[in-house]
């Protein structure tokens, strides 16, 4: 009996912190009021494997409730309109929908942008009579993952990118009072960044004979004697990276065994069928300035979790380099399978994220 276990990688995922501040703008003189910036703050985000690319969706997001309006010295007989002015200078045209008053700007950074939902009545220029305009909180402000690669540093859209302004006029036409309202979103990208050279693994262990087998191996345990070489995962990682996850996913089932649960694959034979074989992977890490040691669980909610003990705050530079090195060996899944002659395989998914 001759066998092989191949692990492919599924695509990682990186991390991203945000935050996000209001900063303010002068009045200007005369008629003309210019308010301060609402203040927007995210905090602490982090993307997710299934955070998709979507520039519609804003990934994180809040209400932004603009200030009310009221012009002192009008009266019930003056008019007043509003409307919103776009700059020419960072819209990202082709993934704004004016029309559903949806606006993405470009924010500096690869693979994210900024996005601003206006209200469905806020979509045209507005009209009206009196001296008041209570403000119903028509806007949302988020950020949105443009694509599947992002960069690092500052996120910034200026506050004379995107203005709602209001006029008041007098009946005779003489402008008596204008205040523009707006929002200046910063976000502060620390990017933590993993690289890693390895794609698919393939671990081709000794021919063992059946009675071999039987004879020295109980159901739900493994030889130390019979095993594949080792097969690697290197990675770089930046110093403000926290924790490097594998998590290993069965294509097949899985049994416990005692050097824990989820921790045989089963093995199949050639005609597809499971058999009374399996395999243990077992692995030796270095990571972080660390070494650590263990046996791998095919379940998702038990990765392999690499944790630095110093990260920093900033440092984009891959200068931790990690190694992962994955060993197999037979084992007897808990299945009262039988143990079959002939080339048997098993196969599994590996996923490395990071934060």
């Amino acid at each position: 009996m001759n066998a092989t276990i191949s692990i492919n990688r599924r695509p990682g995922v990186y991390g991203i912190a945000l935050l996000l501040a209001a900063l303010s703008v002068q009045a200007d003189r005369g008629i003309t009021h210019r308010s301060t910036p609402v203040a927007v703050t995210f905090g602490v985000r982090t993307l997710t494997p299934d955070t998709p690319v979507n520039p519609q969706v804003a990934f994180v997001s809040q209400q932004v409730r603009l200030p009310d309006v009221q012009c002192d010295t009008c009266t019930d007989e003056d008019t007043w309109t509003r409307a919103w002015r776009l700059s020419q200078m960072h819209p990202d045209r082709d993934n704004s929908r004016a029309e559903q008053g949806w606006y993405v700007f470009h924010s500096g950074v690869t693979g994210i942008g900024i996005g601003i939902q206006t209200a469905t009545q806020e979509r045209q220029e507005k009209q009206g009579n009196g001296m008041r305009l209570p403000e119903e909180g028509e806007l949302t402000v988020g950020l949105v993952r443009l694509g599947r690669d992002t960069g690092a540093g500052l996120a910034d859209l200026p506050a004379a990118e995107f203005i709602r302004t209001t006029t008041f006029t007098a009946p005779d036409g003489q402008v008596k009072y204008r205040q523009q309202d707006t929002v200046r979103v910063s976000a502060d990208l620390r990017v933590p960044t993993c690289t890693t050279s390895a794609a698919s693994l393939n671990f081709q262990l000794p021919e063992i004979s059946q009675v071999w087998l039987k004879r020295n191996v109980q159901p739900g345990g493994y030889t130390d004697s019979q095993t594949s070489l080792p097969q690697l995962v290197v990675a770089n990682c930046s110093e403000n990276t926290r924790h490097l996850r594998i998590r290993f996913l069965p294509l097949g089932s899985v049994t416990d065994s005692q050097a824990g649960p989820a921790t045989i694959l089963t093995a199949r034979d050639e005609t597809g069928q499971e058999t009374g074989t399996g395999f243990l992977l077992k692995y030796d890490a270095n990571a972080f300035g660390r070494t650590q040691y263990g046996v791998v669980h095919w379940d998702r909610n038990v990765p392999l979790e690499l944790e630095n003990p110093q990260p920093t705050d900033t440092g984009n530079a891959l200068t931790q380099g990690i190694t992962v090195a994955l060993q197999a060996f037979y084992a007897r899944p808990l299945n009262e399978q039988a143990i079959t002659a002939g080339k048997i395989t098993a196969k599994g998914l590996y996923q490395v994220s990071y934060d």
